[in-house]
């Protein structure tokens, strides 16, 4: 069964509760959003429980009585780790491939979850192409600036990569070998977890803008030549 009939199973409902999973070349903004915009509701929800609508908070288990919901930071930091970490590899992941096609080359992914790899390719895919004459981005401020840029945010990307380099860490209790994988009380502050990936947004946003520049007059280049 195709991924197309299978979704057919979870289409039962109100039309105006539908989600559409696919929308070509954005979706790498609808899941990077997504995965961003739903660490920031738990974020919400667990500095500020009022946050979540109260209609929600009163429900309860008819059978056990207990609240369907809870706002407990203990439990809610990992998936809004991982949903912010998946953030950043999304991210990433879709400037490379806009990296590479501005400078005309392959921009086939490789199977690679280290964020701070990723990061490194692609801030050296940037350096290479800001340093190039084909768009002369050296001349620009904002380029410049942009730059500057890469080098502070790659510090708290190598922060996420050292608590979670393989995506793992966040999923699951223990590791490969059956240890426990957080062990040494170790404590996760939610609100500057929160202000770090504010930062990392705003740089991932400012690149988006960059790149739809230089797309633009890569553009103009191809169908000068053509």
């Amino acid at each position: 069964m195709d991924t197309k009939e299978a979704s057919k199973k979870f289409q039962n409902g109100n039309w105006q509760d539908n989600a559409i999973l696919s929308n070509g070349y954005y979706s790498w903004d609808m899941m990077a959003d997504g995965y961003f915009n739903a660490a920031n509701i738990l974020v919400g929800s667990t500095i500020c429980p009022e946050f979540i609508n109260e209609k929600y908070l009163c429900c309860k288990n008819k059978e056990i009585g207990e609240p369907l919901f809870s706002t407990c930071k203990n439990t809610f930091i990992f998936p809004i780790f991982f949903l912010y970490r998946h953030y950043i590899e999304l991210s990433i992941k879709k400037a490379y491939i806009r990296i590479k096609k501005c400078k005309l080359e392959n921009s086939k992914l490789k199977a690679e979850h280290s964020i701070r790899i990723l990061f490194k390719n692609l801030k050296d895919n940037y350096m290479n192409m800001y340093n190039s004459n084909t768009y002369q981005m050296y001349k620009n401020l904002e380029f410049k600036q942009l730059r500057r840029k890469f080098q502070e945010i790659e510090q708290i990307i190598l922060e996420f990569d050292a608590i979670d380099s393989t995506s793992f860490n966040f999923r699951y209790p223990i590791d490969n070998n059956g240890c426990l994988i957080f062990n040494n009380n170790e404590i996760i502050n939610i609100e500057n977890l929160a202000e770090k990936m504010q930062k990392i947004r705003v740089f991932f946003q400012y690149l988006d803008i960059a790149l739809d520049e230089i797309e633009e007059v890569k553009n103009i280049i191809l169908d000068y030549i053509e």
